[in-house]
Order: C-alpha cells, then structure tokens, then sequence
C-alpha cells in the first residue's frame, strides 16, 4: 500500500523548466541545506501570483512563474499547487501629483502615463529622506516597487508599496553659501551654528531646488579680504 500525503512548503523559486512537463526547484525558508529541491508539476497545476490566479482572462500557469518568485508550494511527488507573490521594480519620471492621494508617472519606454494609487502603507522618499507625496515634483526621477501584474493594461492603477524619488539637477541654477562661525575680528562673540545651517542650506538646494552638488558652493570662516 502506498499512501502519498500533500505537504506545503515555503521558500523562494531559483529556477522554473518547462521542458517534458515542466518542474521548478526552490530554495527552502527552512533548513540548513541551501540546495534547491526540484519537484515536476501535476498536470493540473492551480497557480496564483499576488493573489491573483489569472491575467488577462487567462488561468495562470507554471510557465508564469519566475525566478525569485517568493511562493509557499502544495506538493506530493508533484506540485500541486503554487502560490507566488512577486515584488516588481519600474522607473519612470512624475507627470502630475493630483489631490494628495494619487500619482501620475510615465514609466521608461513607455509613452502611456499610468495613475498609481498612493495609499497610507506606501513609503515615498525623496533622495532617501521620508516627504510627503505633495512633495513631489513633475520631472522628478522615480523607483516605484509594486505587485501589480497589469501595468501594460491602460486601465490599470496600481498601488505602490514604495517611491523613491530624486530630483535631477538645472545646469543653469547656481548657488553661493557662506558661514562665518569664527570671525577675525576677536571682538566679536563666535557663533555656534552658522556653518551647520549653511550645510543644511546648500544640502536643501541641491535635493529639492535642483542647484546641482558642483554648483552649490560653500564657504566657510572666509575673511572678508578672500571674499
């Protein structure tokens, strides 16, 4: 008698073949052993990718299924079924902020701008630091990380779990700073935090005014002779 027993299994895709039915080989959460294990596919293989079982109209398939795919398998001596969530990368430039809550972005080689859904659970930065999305600005520079399997669909608004902005630089803005913190004149009581501000200041220009970093020039305790 042979008694065969469906068990589930969580780990990460490291290769998908469909050739002579098709088998994956996944990385287990669990075990010291960091070789993959490879199972072949039940020829009804249920497959979801971000909750999601089809695309399109279309039933999903193992052939759907990619390579650092994060999935939790049913399996016997075959797959039964996968359930993958993917994270997806995409750059492309802001188009247009509209009312605090949503974003509009045209992504790199695409010509079709699409509308992102900018929820309380997305994180948006702006060169690294937490901004608020009315922070943004049309032109700037993004990352946007999101799970969404339909952005070649018009229709489609995504909702990003992160946006990671830069703001590119003017070639025709320009900026001078100096601090004097410690003055020549020794009549004259130093000052404890000129020097500091004036970085902050010339940091501030180039991150949100777009002073690029080799124009944003800072003096410092400079005599009034050098100046």
């Amino acid at each position: 008698m042979s008694i065969q027993r469906v068990v589930a299994l969580r780990g990460v895709i490291r290769d998908v073949d469909m050739s002579q039915g098709g088998s994956l080989a996944v990385a287990p959460d669990e075990g010291d052993d960091s070789r993959p294990l490879r199972f072949p596919f039940a020829p009804q293989c249920q497959v979801t990718i971000n909750r999601r079982s089809e695309r399109k109209g279309q039933l999903l398939e193992p052939a759907d299924l990619r390579p650092r795919d994060r999935v939790t398998i049913d399996h016997d001596t075959q797959v039964v079924r996968v359930d993958a969530y993917r994270v997806l990368h995409h750059t492309g430039v802001v188009r247009n902020v509209h009312d605090g809550k949503t974003l509009k972005v045209t992504l790199d080689g695409r010509s079709r701008p699409i509308t992102c859904l900018i929820g309380p659970q997305c994180r948006l930065t702006l060169f690294g630091e937490p901004v608020e999305l009315t922070d943004l600005r049309t032109g700037d520079s993004l990352k946007i990380t999101h799970d969404s399997l339909d952005l070649d669909d018009p229709e489609s608004n995504p909702a990003p779990t992160e946006v990671a902005a830069e703001r590119p630089p003017d070639p025709n803005r320009w900026a001078i700073l100096v601090g004097i913190q410690d003055y020549a004149d020794t009549s004259l009581t130093r000052l404890a935090h000129p020097i500091d501000d004036a970085t902050l200041l010339r940091d501030t220009l180039i991150k949100r005014y777009r002073v690029p970093r080799s124009q944003a020039l800072l003096l410092t305790d400079e005599t009034l002779g050098r100046l």
